[in-house]
């Protein structure tokens, strides 16, 4: 262990043995409940100037740096000079961007720039506790395009929540915190007008998680990332990426992998010259559930990017995840393996728009046809390359390499105003 980077307890199991407890790098107090709640309370007290020159960025649960809020990191901090960033983190293993100051969420200090940073820069929601003073903006990137169930349209129609509730979840919890948000373009701008009765500011001009896919160094960083992780340049690399399912979640942002697609034994049937990327969701990553190792199949789950992931691969087996839109916009071909689909549909989430109609690839439901699908990428891209033109003149009409540019002029604009 690095010195302050986590800390450790041991303790003796009810079997007499040691073992040892990673926590939070934070004092005693604050990693207690009645230390948290000690500090929220003073947050919501505390009298201090919003500093415009600062911003706090975090992604998820602070235990990854990625998504948009990595390329509106480095565009502000090119046309900010005196920007001073922090980055919300659960421990001091996170890697964050060069120039980015680590800030363990949670921590006395954590909160104190809570409260006073000029920008809040995240892809979910903040706290139910946090008190947005004047002058500080809190942008909603969200992680991904608009595609499943969500919002009122989800709790009313897949929950059966009372409308009182709706309204709750929809607005108090989440859009009334929003000073502005992120959508891929203005056709996407309804879903969170009609779902979460949003009246803010939308800039519609892109994502700015998509750019570095389109970077002038794409094809670089794929050889590099391809010879980190091991992959031969003979060699076909799947990316098997799958969501979450609601029926498995514990409820606290942990669930178990669906798990419906044998890996080891679809790598075993590929055979040499392939191999498996196996990408779970980051609940699942969270939920301490053992994940397969296994001849042909690397265990990406807890890679930090997965833009690298996508560039490094060349054919991906997809179910309702939203990656098809980046997927899609790096054109690497795509299978659909969707065994659940009228459970999925029916059920558990719903969409917002046609799964069917909109997939740009094959949709199979039985895993004995996923080989031969994906053992010849070329071949998947010749059938369904007409397919990704039109769903990414659709879907990704914005996304050209710039988004984080025209975000962070927006927000200057803004701040001349």
């Amino acid at each position: 262990l690095r010195a302050g980077h986590l800390s450790a307890h041991t303790f003796v199991t009810d079997g007499g043995a040691v073992a040892l407890r990673l926590v939070k790098p934070r004092t005693a107090e604050e990693n207690t409940m009645y230390g948290q709640r000690k500090l929220r309370s003073q947050y919501q007290e505390l009298d201090l100037p919003v500093d415009d020159s600062v911003a706090l960025f975090q992604c998820f649960w602070a235990e990854v740096a990625t998504d948009s809020q990595v390329p509106i990191f480095h565009e502000m901090r090119r046309r900010i000079p005196n920007l001073t960033a922090y980055w919300g983190v659960s421990d001091h293993s996170v890697a964050v961007p060069e120039g980015a100051i680590p800030l363990v969420a949670g921590s006395a200090r954590w909160y104190e720039i809570l409260a006073t940073a000029g920008w809040i820069i995240k892809n979910t929601e903040v706290g139910e506790y946090t008190v947005l003073r004047p002058g500080q903006r809190y942008l909603q990137t969200f992680h991904g395009q608009p595609f499943k169930s969500m919002g009122a349209k989800f709790w009313r129609e897949t929950k059966h929540w009372p409308e009182f509730r709706v309204r709750w979840e929809s607005t108090i919890r989440r859009s009334d915190f929003w000073s502005i948000i992120l959508t891929p373009d203005a056709a996407a701008d309804k879903w969170y007008r009609d779902n979460y009765f949003y009246q803010g500011q939308i800039l519609s001009v892109g994502l700015p998680r998509t750019d570095p896919l389109l970077a002038a160094d794409a094809q670089e960083r794929r050889q590099a990332v391809r010879e980190r992780l091991g992959i031969a340049p003979d060699h076909i690399a799947v990316l098997h990426a799958t969501t979450w399912r609601e029926d498995q979640s514990q409820g606290n942002n942990t669930a178990t992998d669906p798990s419906f697609l044998d890996v080891a034994a679809l790598a075993e049937e590929l055979g040499d010259g392939h191999v498996i990327l196996q990408r779970s969701h980051h609940s699942v990553a969270r939920s301490q559930q053992e994940r397969l190792a296994a001849a042909g199949v690397l265990n990406v789950t807890d890679y930090p990017e997965i833009n690298d992931l996508i560039l490094a691969s060349d054919v991906a087996i997809l179910d309702y995840s939203s990656l098809r839109f980046e997927v899609a916009l790096a054109n690497v071909p795509m299978v659909f393996f969707v065994p659940d689909l009228d459970e999925y549909e029916g059920r558990l989430r719903g969409f917002l728009f046609d799964f069917e109609e909109s997939a740009p690839g094959p949709i199979v439901r039985d895993s004995s046809q996923v080989a031969r699908l994906v053992r010849v990428p070329h071949a998947l891209r010749q059938e369904f390359g007409g397919a990704v033109e039109s769903f990414n003149r659709r879907f990704n009409a914005n996304h050209d390499g710039h988004a984080a540019e025209r975000v962070v002029d927006a927000l200057l604009m803004g701040e001349r105003e």
